[in-house]
């Protein structure tokens, strides 16, 4: 049994559906049996919703992507705003003491992902924690 590629058989179809030419003659030129193309044809004609409707899902999967990273997005650039206007602001308003208070471990009150910058204007080493 001689197997074909997909290729080939996207070809074979497509010339079969031109309909330019007798299954007869497609046959004799691809060396295939006129019953296979039959059987390629039909698979193709039932198999045309399907790919069409595939292709709209994943266009909604895709603008659905997007519509998440740009929120994502959004989000990342809040955060970093917030961020900064935090550094820029504690270091200036509060004191010493007061920063290394926010960075308690107890307290909790800054996230661990915001301390390092706020340790160093702190001036304490990262790992260091304030004792009560």
């Amino acid at each position: 049994m001689k197997r074909h590629t997909a290729t080939f058989k996207v070809q074979v179809t497509l010339e079969l559906l031109k309909e330019e030419k007798t299954v007869t003659q497609i046959a004799a030129e691809h060396s295939v049996h006129p019953g296979q193309l039959h059987r390629w044809k039909r698979q193709a004609i039932e198999n045309f919703p399907q790919l069409f409707a595939e292709s709209e899902a994943r266009k909604q999967e895709a603008q659905a992507h997007e519509q998440q990273l740009a929120e994502l997005y959004a989000q990342i650039g809040k955060l970093t705003t917030q961020l900064e206007w935090l550094k820029k602001n504690l270091d200036s308003t509060l004191s010493r003491a007061e920063r290394v208070a926010w960075l308690d471990r107890g307290r909790g009150a800054l996230p661990l992902t915001i301390q390092p910058s706020f340790r160093k204007s702190a001036g304490l080493k990262i790992g260091h924690f304030s004792r009560k």
